[in-house]
């Protein structure tokens, strides 16, 4: 709570970043989705910015997301472990420098975690059998989080591969439980999938085919400067 209320008035001050702002017009021009990115985070910024637009306005909905994330990761950790290794799980996370920007800093990223996050937490709560419901959130938090950022179906292939790999898991695989958080995270991806449908799927082409066709081979320059990128921020 501390470090959000130091984030809040840090934010009153902290500019709009290049990506806000690109993130920003987006939320302008409403639509079901965007070229390059789905349209979640745009969603969050039209929200927080109704009553005004202003570089804190803009900020809030990372600050929002953010917090909330913070609470789901210490509710996680003290399912699992205890509230002691809660408390300093979400301490750490808040510490790291790049979930600190993007804290700040409204991105793709920023609900895709979030909604990570709470399919961990589902697949958790499913685990120790507290019903279909958490089937149904499962299917709308991979699905929500795939309308922040199309990696999000990484998280939905872990969550398969969470309970295929248990012979004490896969037991739900003989019942309609999975079924239902498949249809319902299709359900919450139908803005996505209807407006790839309306433009040739030129989403889904520009960030699978078309970027993997723009890798001409290794480059070192490129490698090296992203090892020491990713070094550095640790």
């Amino acid at each position: 709570m501390a470090i959000t209320v130091f984030r809040l008035g840090y934010a009153l001050f902290l500019p709009v970043a290049p990506q806000e702002a690109y993130y920003w017009n987006y939320s302008r021009h409403a639509a079901l989705s965007y070229f390059d990115h789905p349209p979640l985070a745009a969603y969050f910024i039209k929200l927080t910015t109704l009553l005004g637009v202003s570089g804190f306005s803009v900020h809030l909905a990372a600050l929002v997301l953010s917090f909330l994330t913070s609470v789901v990761i210490y509710r996680l950790a003290s399912m699992l472990f205890d509230d002691k290794t809660a408390f300093w799980s979400a301490v750490a996370i808040n510490l790291t420098f790049i979930y600190a920007l993007g804290s700040m800093i409204i991105t793709p990223d920023t609900p895709m975690l979030l909604f990570w996050c709470l399919s961990m937490l589902a697949c958790c709560s499913i685990d120790r059998e507290r019903g279909t419901i958490w089937w149904v959130l499962l299917g709308f938090f991979i699905g929500a989080g795939f309308m922040s950022k199309y990696s999000m179906v990484f998280a939905g292939l872990g969550a398969f591969l969470y309970f295929i790999l248990s012979r004490k898991r896969i037991k739900w695989f003989r019942t309609f439980r999975p079924h239902v958080a498949l249809i319902v995270a299709l359900i919450t991806t139908l803005p996505v999938l209807f407006w790839n449908y309306q433009n040739g799927w030129a989403s889904f082409a520009f960030q699978t085919g078309r970027r993997a066709g723009e890798i001409s081979g290794l480059r070192l320059d490129f490698f090296f400067g992203f090892l020491g990128t990713v070094i550095g921020i640790y």
